[in-house]
């Protein structure tokens, strides 16, 4: 069975970004159901920095595709495959990352629970800022098992030294 899965960020309704983003129509369109991972129960995963509560569909996942734009981001610098992540966590953890710092959370997150398979979306994303207003448009798309690999990929592209949470991720052995 397949499903789509997304968890928005704090503050906003998945529900509003799936009809937002037409994949109501794409679900239908297949028949592929779209699951709001804010309702799912979680797991608690031990990671290198303690406990993070995992979305329980995401880990149970028999193979994770993750999708992420390719955009920067105010404070990790560039947000790709392993920060895209944070939308298998609860909101409680998605506060808690900004809390105690995003750069060792992400790079923690990657051991409890690491996509298959990502694709990153480099049509058009905004190299300045997640939520857009300079937009670029590149005409190209990006495909890697490794997030940790492809996430240091995009920092190359975009002149970037390596964003401090793939070094960490690296050094908890992940990628």
């Amino acid at each position: 069975a397949s499903d789509i899965i997304e968890g928005s960020w704090v503050g906003d309704d998945t529900g509003r970004a799936f009809a937002t983003c037409g994949m109501n129509d794409v679900g239908k369109r297949y028949g592929v159901p779209l699951f709001d991972l804010k309702r799912d129960k979680a797991v608690a995963i031990q990671t290198p920095i303690g406990s993070i509560d995992v979305c329980k569909q995401a880990l149970d996942s028999d193979f994770l595709i993750t999708p992420p734009v390719l955009k920067g981001h105010c404070q990790t610098r560039i947000t790709r495959a392993l920060k895209n992540m944070k939308g298998c966590i609860t909101d409680a953890e998605k506060r808690r990352f900004h809390r105690d710092g995003l750069d060792e959370c992400i790079a923690a997150l990657a051991t409890a629970i690491i996509p298959h398979v990502t694709i990153v979306d480099g049509i058009c994303g905004d190299l300045d800022f997640e939520e857009g207003g300079n937009p670029v448009q590149a005409n190209r798309m990006l495909l890697g098992a490794d997030p940790v690999k492809l996430d240091a990929y995009v920092c190359a592209l975009m002149g970037l030294p390596l964003v401090e949470y793939v070094l960490l991720a690296e050094r908890h052995g992940v990628g």
